[in-house]
């Protein structure tokens, strides 16, 4: 009898010890799959930069917050080699920026990148980038909006900003130079004349708010007229914006001037300009340009 109660005590033991065997081998299943998953789920998405962000307080962000950040980027499982027209959600896309303005990237302008509309919003665009090699060199990257245009404008912006003076400017400032090209019934467009590109571009701080504005010279060559834009940025949307628009019945050359630069103000005598401003000059005539702080506006001033 005590012989037989020693066998089941055994044999109970031995069933023990096989369930326990099974119960840590499924243990060690289920933790090697949880991490197989984890490792899948981090290779496809970066977390976000949770320093500029309080999960506790959604309301508590910084101002930069609003900004897309290139690691919030989710990159797809395999990435489009080229655009078929019917690779969704891809769209083709060229970049206008100057090379200043890509450096970083080593984009330059005209080259074609492809946008993924369900990561992008209208101020920044997910881009990717396709090397000339496998798809280990393709890279998805955050690209601002205006750095973007569409294929079909791709030709009218090569044709217009070929020539040095235009090339560099912003693509802000591009955009706004080829939509705002007709006043009081004349077309202008820019000279693609070299040496008169030259004296069509100044550069300078306008309206004095620390941010560097442009004023460009474009023509009509059938009348000979010319028309003056002068751009200045919005510092908040880091957008240019027109300021200050005028035609001129001649064909007009400007350049810029340094604050306290000696010019006529309403007198006989030259006094210091109180910030930068704008000289045009033509056959017949020389105009200073300068914002006026206290009326908010800009003022021509007659030079003897």
């Amino acid at each position: 009898m005590k012989k037989e109660t020693t066998n089941n005590s055994g044999s109970k033991l031995l069933i023990y010890a096989i369930l326990a065997i099974a119960l840590l081998g499924l243990a060690a299943y289920g933790f090697f799959e949880f991490r197989k998953q984890h490792a899948v789920s981090t290779a496809l998405t970066v977390k976000p930069d949770s320093t500029k962000h309080d999960d506790k307080n959604p309301q508590n962000t910084s101002e930069n917050d609003s900004l897309p950040k290139e690691d919030s980027l989710i990159v797809p499982k395999k990435l489009p080699i080229a655009y078929d027209g019917d690779n969704e959600p891809w769209r083709a896309y060229r970049i206008i920026g100057s090379s200043k303005d890509l450096a970083a990237l080593s984009l330059t302008f005209g080259r074609k990148v492809w946008v993924d509309d369900s990561q992008s919003d209208e101020a920044f665009k997910a881009v990717l980038m396709v090397g000339t090699g496998d798809q280990k060199k393709q890279s998805l990257k955050k690209l601002q909006a205006d750095l973007l245009i569409e294929d079909y404008r791709f030709e009218k912006y090569r044709s217009n900003f070929s020539l040095a003076p235009f090339a560099t400017l912003s693509s802000g400032v591009k955009k706004i130079l080829v939509d705002d090209n007709y006043s009081d019934g004349n077309t202008y467009s820019l000279t693609q004349n070299e040496a008169r590109a030259k004296s069509a571009v100044a550069f300078g701080d306008f309206d004095e708010d620390g941010m560097e504005d442009i004023a460009v010279i474009v023509d009509n060559n059938e009348k000979q007229i010319s028309r003056l834009l002068i751009l200045c940025m919005n510092k908040i949307t880091q957008q240019p914006y027109i300021a200050f628009a005028e035609n001129y019945a001649d064909k007009m050359r400007i350049r810029s001037f340094k604050k306290d630069a000696k010019i006529y103000m309403n007198s006989r005598e030259f006094v210091p300009a109180p910030r930068a401003g704008i000289v045009l000059t033509a056959e017949d005539i020389v105009l200073a340009i300068v914002y006026d702080v206290q009326a908010q506006k800009f003022k021509t001033y007659f030079q003897e």
